[in-house]
C-alpha cells in the first residue's frame, strides 16, 4: 500500500510539468561621463598703425583770359515759302471777320452804327457793406481796376451795344439793350459811389486825368448797370460821342469840354 501510494504521487508529479528555470540578467554597467576637450590657447590680437602717407598738394588755378564771342553774322529776314492760312486757316481774322454776320466788319458793312471805339467796361455797381459805405463816406475809400485789363471794343446800334473782346473778333462777347437805361457822364473830381475808379493818380483815389466815364443808370430804380470809361488822350470827344449816341441822337457834334458836363448830366436824368 506505501509503495502504491509512492507510485501515485510521482503520477502526480509528473503531471505537473518540470520546473519553470528563471532567467538572470547581468547588472547594468555605470557608464562613465563625456568630458569635452579644452578650447587651446591662442595669443592677443595687436592692431598695427596705418603706414603714414604724404600730403598732397593742389597747384593754385592758373589765370585764363575771358573769352571773347563775335557777334552773330547779320542774316536775311525769313520769308514764308506759301500762304500761313493753308497750315492755320484760323489765322486769317479777315476772313472770318467778312465771313461772320456779327463782327464789326459786318456791322459796319451794314450801316446804322452810331459808335464804335475801345472802351473799359465793367458790368453792375460794387458791392459794399454798411461798414464799407460809411468808411468811404469817411476816407474817400473806393475799388480800383486796371484800364487794360477791363478793355474791349464797343458798337452801339439798333439801341443796343455790342462789346467785342477786340475789333477783329467774329462775334461780340454779350449785347446790352438799353432802351430801360440812361447814361450819366462822371464827374472826375466827384465820382459816383457806384462806380469804380480807372487808373488812380498817385496819392489820389481819382482816375487819370485822360479817362472819362459814362455811367448807364436804370430807368426804374437808378441803379447802376454798366460803367464805359475811355481813353480821351488821343480823342477828347469819345465820352461825349458815347453819350449822345446812347440818347440816340447821332446828329450832336460835341462842341463842349469834357469837363463841363452840367448840361449832359442834367439831360440824361430827365430821361
Amino acid at each position: 500500500a506505501v509503495a502504491e501510494k509512492a507510485v501515485c504521487d510521482e503520477d502526480i508529479v509528473s503531471e505537473k510539468g518540470p520546473k519553470a528555470e528563471f532567467a538572470q540578467t547581468e547588472p547594468a554597467k555605470v557608464s562613465s561621463r563625456p568630458s569635452a576637450a579644452a578650447a587651446p590657447a591662442v595669443e592677443s590680437v595687436v592692431a598695427s598703425r596705418a603706414p603714414a602717407s604724404e600730403g598732397t598738394l593742389v597747384q593754385p588755378a592758373q589765370f585764363v583770359e575771358p573769352a571773347v564771342a563775335d557777334p552773330a553774322a547779320t542774316v536775311e529776314p525769313a520769308t514764308t515759302v506759301d500762304n500761313p492760312a493753308h497750315h492755320a486757316p484760323l489765322a486769317a481774322t479777315k476772313r472770318l471777320q467778312i465771313d461772320s454776320p456779327t463782327s464789326v466788319e459786318a456791322f459796319r458793312s451794314m450801316g446804322d452804327v452810331l459808335f464804335e471805339s475801345y472802351a473799359a467796361v465793367v458790368r453792375g455797381a460794387t458791392k459794399k457793406g454798411c461798414f464799407l459805405l460809411l468808411l468811404s463816406w469817411e476816407c474817400f475809400q473806393r475799388d480800383f481796376v486796371s484800364f487794360g485789363e477791363a478793355l474791349r471794343y464797343i458798337m452801339v446800334r439798333d439801341e443796343h451795344i455790342y462789346v467785342f473782346l477786340s475789333d477783329s473778333e467774329p462775334a461780340p462777347l454779350f449785347v446790352i439793350p438799353f432802351s430801360n437805361l440812361f447814361p450819366i457822364l462822371e464827374d472826375r473830381l466827384r465820382p459816383d459811389k457806384d462806380s469804380v475808379t480807372m487808373n488812380p493818380t498817385a496819392n489820389t483815389n481819382l482816375a487819370n486825368e485822360d479817362l472819362v466815364t459814362v455811367l448807364l443808370k436804370y430807368r426804374s430804380n437808378r441803379k447802376q448797370a454798366f460803367q464805359f470809361t475811355f481813353n480821351t488822350q488821343n480823342d477828347g470827344t469819345l465820352a461825349q460821342r458815347f453819350f449822345a449816341a446812347i440818347l440816340g441822337n447821332k446828329n450832336i457834334t460835341p462842341s463842349r469840354s469834357i469837363k463841363n458836363q452840367d448840361l449832359a448830366i442834367a439831360q440824361a436824368k430827365i430821361m
